[in-house]
């Protein structure tokens, strides 16, 4: 039991981590990761949140996902951060992705309802390849930047996404790693 609620915790710490990393990207919000743990936490993301079944019903993760960037953009302005939705989505996106898609729960069914880390090499890979007819969508939402994202901008990409995927986080499988900053 001991060893497994270490597990957690360090599970759950590598994920801010990456996740705050991610999140802090844009140069237009910058914060500590230390802060991302901080605004993740205030969302109920814990050492303990590490289980495919504490995950929203998939028809209801759409609409849990809107609450939360609503109150991860709340907590980071009481900590002097001004946030957009697609900061605060990527923020959501990489610590849900690092603690269940890369934690072994791939198959879940509430899983499948996740959200990729939209970003400019996710967006100009959708545009690229036109994915799901929907290449103006993606055009103009790569002009628009994934971290100036608002909340309806953020809700057309996922609409777009669900449209395009069965399980909209398997976009990310038309990244090409050459087009990563410092690849």
């Amino acid at each position: 039991m001991v060893y497994a609620t270490k597990l957690l915790n360090i599970q759950h710490q590598l994920a801010i981590c990456v996740a705050g990393t991610a999140g802090r990207a844009s140069p237009k919000c910058r914060f500590k990761v230390s802060q991302a743990g901080e605004i993740l936490e205030a969302l109920g993301f814990g050492p303990g949140y590490g289980r495919p079944e504490k995950l929203p019903l998939p028809q209801r993760f759409d609409a849990k996902h809107r609450e939360w960037r609503e109150k991860a953009v709340k907590e980071a302005r009481k900590r002097g951060i001004k946030m957009s939705h697609g900061v605060a989505a990527k923020l959501i996106n990489v610590y849900l992705k690092s603690r269940f898609i890369c934690g072994g729960y791939a198959d879940h069914p509430k899983v499948a309802a996740l959200h990729p880390p939209i970003d400019s090499i996710l967006l100009k890979a959708l545009a690229d390849k036109n994915a799901g007819g929907f290449g103006p969508a993606w055009r103009a939402l790569a002009r628009r930047r994934w971290s100036n994202l608002d909340s309806d901008s953020y809700e057309v990409a996922i609409g777009c996404l669900r449209n395009s995927f069965k399980t909209p986080w398997l976009a990310e499988a038309l990244w090409d790693i050459t087009d990563c900053p410092n690849s």
